[in-house]
């Protein structure tokens, strides 16, 4: 929203003819981010290492449809991204599919809570290598915007050559098919501009990327699938990744397939649904079971048929690598019944390995799709090819994901075979990340090891995998810390011990329904992912799942259970502090404080110590008395640095005060690099404190003593000094517009739907008047009053000018009534125009 000042100009300027409108100056990323802190309060930046990559929080933006409320952050705010909206382009998680991507379905209602929009980036129209911006809208009338997750690359402003779109794609192929001869089978080559992946940081170029492969390759010993990225112009390889993901793990499956978590060896088999399986009567019709393994297949006549049951579904296919796969068949009069039972005798491994691979692979699909039936490729895919009891490749005593089927190794030199629960649901767990767009990594291996702790409500992972069957290979029950810079399976632990850590606290809270609800978020969450790795960023996917009124700073439904969960395992240090920027500065009172500087900005000076050009964090203090105000950050973990100033921006010449080293005689204890300063203060006087470094960041623990603060504003205190409008409270007041203090604090708005803050502000969670129309609270009455937004297009601004002009001197009925904002039955007239010009450029 554009602010008041600029809203003043916009409004005086209608009546001119012919006035051009300068187009605004690119803002640079600090300031971007300053401007979307200032305009969206309450707002979270999330960085990792230097990459900004979630903005969460809080409403960001609105619109009629979840595309246009997530292009109306783009267009507003996609510079906090170190990109321009042109560079954006609405595209699918699949080919030819669409942009917008339902998440966490709700089955309550029989829809989705949220919409999720995403945009792949672009380089003079050139797409960048797995660059994207997913913005996540909840699904109800106005698609607030309530969390952007961003995949955005830096390309410092790189234009690809002219001529890109000439590159000779296949030369580039030729260059990796001559390097790499075992390869046989090339994908379409696509150009792309290449900045690096994750956390890498690499000049853009010109590149080609492509898939290889040498599947059914003659006297191949070892399936081959490989990503590539090369240089467009030399050749050279930029990057190349292992598509083949193989893990070595253990479980048990159930029957005739094994039951629970444990190697068929530790568990007995039992008699279980084979769900969506294919029967068929010979010669004649096809039907598939039910959830429940029930089945009625259409036939006409009552003459004895055959009928046959496969190993095959709707959705899976087993195919035997050692043989072929068990079929059986029963003669039946009909009605029937046509009862069968596979693995019935459950005297070998091979057929007793095929149920658990379907009954199993069922299982988890049933997972995913029950939390998100539209999940991208799973929701629609048919006949996934499961492989059971193979003896080549990795085997024996492992399984693999290799992009396009789950694999799994029939047992051999001590090791079980692999085909049974949670072996089946971690490999599946690939396929589910890999459908939602992201990379794998020690990411993919913490969502797959959290799909089997979820399904099976065990923290144990292999079980049996070395013979014993009470020790599990791997446990989310642990104490990993983030970050983990280990292997990828023992990685995997950080998240599937998140997970189980807050499954642990649901469990107090949500006895009935603690599985469902983190299963939920944990299948939805992968669709907001992109990358290799994982970092606290999936905390604010949780949390941005979870909640329900587009405010994280009130908490979500779950907040305590997730944030104590991650916390555990050092994913969660809390949100930002609404501190980055002096004037932005939090409000600090006599206590004590930390935070970090790491991934903040610079935004001041000061006359002490090495810290003009370092990264800074602010809070503002108002005494209510003259006095001392002493800070002390003796026990924080860097080199400190701390000055007061008594004005933004803080520089040396506004500054009270400074301290860069206190020394040991002043805290007391080593190193002596520490800071504690302590000024004189002055009644209703504003300080602002800066928290930095000696040309260092880190993590600082701040205690500030003083005389008291001034209390905060309010809206009966009778002071009309802190920047209100039309009331006495900290404003300015939007379109809640309360117009005495007894209606301000009466706690009703309108029909009682909405309620005004302490501020005058509508508070975010509902509608007024059960739809965002401009509304007056006078008596708790819902008055008729337009909102100035004749085009209906989300927005009053210039182009509803024309609109008002045509309007001018009718009743305020049809399509005029959006302009009728000085009550009910008037005509638009001079007086509405008041009201027009202040909401100008403002939403509804």
């Amino acid at each position: 929203m554009v602010g008041k000042a600029v809203c003043a100009v916009a409004a005086m300027g209608v009546w001119a003819v012919g006035v051009a409108l300068a187009a605004p100056p690119a803002l640079t990323r600090e300031q971007a981010r300053q401007l979307l802190q200032t305009e969206v309060p309450g707002v979270g930046l999330h960085v990792d290492g230097e990459r900004l990559t979630r903005v969460y929080g809080t409403i960001m933006a609105f619109g009629s449809t979840p595309e246009a409320a997530a292009e109306q952050f783009v267009q507003s705010y996609a510079a906090v991204f170190g990109v321009s909206a042109d560079d954006l382009t609405p595209g699918s998680f699949v080919e030819g599919g669409s942009p917008v991507q339902p998440v966490m379905y709700e089955p309550e209602r029989g829809d989705y809570k949220f919409m999720l929009v995403r945009y792949a980036q672009g380089a003079g129209g050139v797409p960048v290598f797995r660059g994207d911006l997913r913005v996540l809208t909840k699904n109800e009338p106005g698609y607030p915007v309530v969390l952007v997750a961003s995949g955005i690359r830096d390309v410092d402003g790189y234009e690809p050559p002219i001529g890109a779109e000439g590159v000779d794609a296949p030369a580039a192929v030729a260059v990796v098919r001559h390097a790499r001869p075992e390869l046989t089978h090339f994908g379409v080559p696509q150009v792309v501009v290449w900045a690096g992946v994750d956390e890498m940081r690499v000049s853009p170029r010109l590149a080609v990327t492509f898939a290889a492969n040498n599947f059914d390759a003659p006297g191949s010993d070892r399936s081959q699938h490989w990503l590539f990225v090369v240089d467009a112009v030399t050749g050279e390889t930029l990057y190349e990744e292992n598509q083949i993901i193989q893990t070595d793990v253990s479980g048990s499956k159930r029957g005739m397939a094994t039951m629970g978590p444990k190697a068929d060896f530790c568990s007995d088999e039992l008699s279980t649904p084979m769900p969506f399986g294919r029967v068929t009567i010979t010669g004649g019709n096809t039907a598939y079971s039910d959830v429940n393994g029930n089945f009625v297949i259409p036939n006409s006549g009552t003459s004895a048929v055959s009928v046959q049951s496969f190993m095959a579904g709707q959705y899976f296919t087993v195919n035997n690598s050692a043989g072929s796969v068990e079929t059986l068949s029963l003669v039946v009069t009909p009605p029937g019944p046509a009862n069968f039972l596979h693995n019935q005798a459950n005297t070998s491994e091979q057929v007793r390995a095929q149920v658990n691979g379907y009954v199993h692979a069922n299982a988890v699909r049933h997972f995913v799709v029950t939390h998100n039936p539209s999940y991208p490729t799973i929701g629609t895919q048919t006949n996934f090819p499961v492989y059971v009891n193979r003896s080549d490749l990795y085997c024996p005593g492992n399984a693999w994901y290799d992009g396009s089927s789950i694999n799994f190794c029939a047992s051999g030199s001590s090791y079980p075979n692999t085909a049974w629960s949670s072996v089946i649901y971690h490999e599946y767990g690939h396929h589910a990340v890999s459908s939602g767009g992201s990379g794998q990594g020690q990411y993919g291996e913490g969502v797959s090891d959290s799909f089997s702790v979820l399904i099976l409500d065990d923290p144990g992972l292999g079980y049996g995998f070395y013979g014993d069957c009470n020790t599990p290979l791997r446990t989310a029950d642990n104490t990993m810390q983030y970050p983990c810079t280990s292997d990828d399976h023992t990685c995997a632990q950080l998240l599937s011990g998140c997970v189980w850590s807050t499954r642990n606290e649901l469990v107090v809270t949500e006895p009935a329904n603690y599985l469902s609800i983190l299963g939920n978020l944990m299948v939805n969450s992968v669709l907001l992912h992109s990358g290799t790795m994982i970092t606290p960023q999936i905390t604010i996917d949780f949390l941005t799942l979870d909640d329900n009124d587009g405010d994280l700073e009130n908490g979500t439904p779950h907040f305590d259970e997730i944030t104590t969960g991650f916390g555990a395992h050092n994913m969660w240090q809390g949100p930002p502090p609404h501190s980055d920027f002096c004037s932005q500065a939090g409000d600090a009172c006599p206590g004590s404080y930390s935070g970090t500087t790491t991934g903040m900005t610079n935004d001041g000076s000061a006359g002490c110590g090495s810290s003009n050009s370092t990264p800074d964090v602010w809070y503002r203090y108002i005494p209510q008395t003259s006095g001392t105000l002493t800070l002390d950050l003796c026990d924080s973990s860097f080199d400190t640095v701390v000055s007061v100033h008594t004005g933004c921006p803080g520089t040396a010449s506004n500054q009270i005060g400074c301290n860069d080293n206190a020394g040991w005689f002043v805290c007391g204890i080593l190193p002596v690099d520490q800071s504690k300063l302590s000024v004189s203060v002055t009644a209703g006087q504003t300080y602002h404190i800066r928290v930095s470094g000696n040309n260092v960041t880190g993590a600082y623990s701040m205690t500030l003593s003083g005389p008291n603060c001034v209390p905060g504003p309010t809206c009966d205190d009778g002071i009309q000094n802190q920047g209100e409008q039309r009331i006495d409270c900290g404003g300015p007041c939007p379109a809640c517009e309360c117009l005495s203090d007894s209606e301000c604090s009466d706690g009703q708005f309108c029909t009682g739907a909405e309620t005004c803050d302490a501020y005058g502000e509508c508070k975010s969670g509902s509608y007024p008047c059960g739809g965002g129309e401009w509304c007056h609270e006078e008596g708790d009455a819902c008055l008729a009053y337009g909102d100035g937004d004749f085009d209906a297009d989300g927005d009053v601004d210039l182009l509803d000018f024309a609109d008002f002009q045509t309007c001018f001197g009718m009743l305020g009925t049809g399509a005029c009534t959006a302009g009728n904002l000085t009550g009910p039955g008037g005509m638009i007239d001079v007086s509405d125009f008041a009201g027009f010009s202040s909401t100008l450029t403002g939403p509804q």
